[in-house]
């Protein structure tokens, strides 16, 4: 297999490979949630996605601004691609031996879901400041509020809400009716990533 066949752009085709290995992990991480757990325990979820990863993001714009004398609008767009919490590396202690022994599980969960919605939360954080780049001022946080949160953001949460709804239905009529195993879940889980990727890609709104 000889993946430079295709595409003759190959930074383009890491990238791709790239997106859909973290919405996959991204998925899974939803996937291995407790039932109805963000339903329990939004308001911890909440509190580590908007004032802690703000706070994040803003400590490390400042760190990028120092240490490599950019300008803060700079420094806010690359410190918004490092401030969230990769969850590839977050598993690291999540899952294993070790993470069962010493980490506790009310810890690991928030942490899954934390980790799984802040990489998405990236997405405006970053928008804002190419808007600041592009359109300075007044006219870049207005296009940010409408496109990037009206549009992309808030779209992606409906087609991802009512995706889930319906492949969770789906799901469940076809283990009843002994059509599929537990198995198979997993790779469930993956299909649906793959098809939320293409569908929020195609319509234009933030994928992850």
């Amino acid at each position: 297999m000889d993946p430079s066949i295709w595409s003759s752009n190959e930074y383009q085709l890491t990238q791709e490979f790239s997106r859909y290995a973290l919405a996959i992990e991204v998925m899974i991480a939803g996937v291995t949630l407790p039932k109805k757990y963000l339903l329990k325990e939004w308001k911890s979820v909440l509190f580590l996605l908007l004032p802690v990863m703000s706070v994040m993001w803003l400590v490390s714009a400042a760190i990028i601004k120092f240490t490599f004398s950019l300008s803060f609008v700079h420094a806010l767009a690359i410190g918004a691609c490092v401030a969230p919490t990769d969850p590839v590396l977050a598993n690291a202690i999540l899952k294993g031996m070790f993470a069962e022994s010493h980490v506790p599980l009310r810890l690991r969960n928030i942490l899954t879901a934390e980790s799984g919605a802040n990489d998405g939360l990236g997405y405006p954080f970053l928008f804002f400041a190419l808007y600041l780049m592009r359109l300075g001022g007044g006219k870049a946080i207005a296009t940010w509020f409408h496109s990037t949160w009206l549009y992309q953001v808030a779209l992606s949460i409906v087609i991802g809400a009512v995706t889930g709804y319906i492949c969770r239905k789906a799901l469940r009529y076809a283990e009843t009716a002994g059509w599929v195993d537990k198995e198979s879940f997993l790779s469930s889980s993956i299909t649906l990533a793959l098809l939320l990727v293409g569908v929020c890609t195609m319509v234009g709104t933030d994928d992850i």
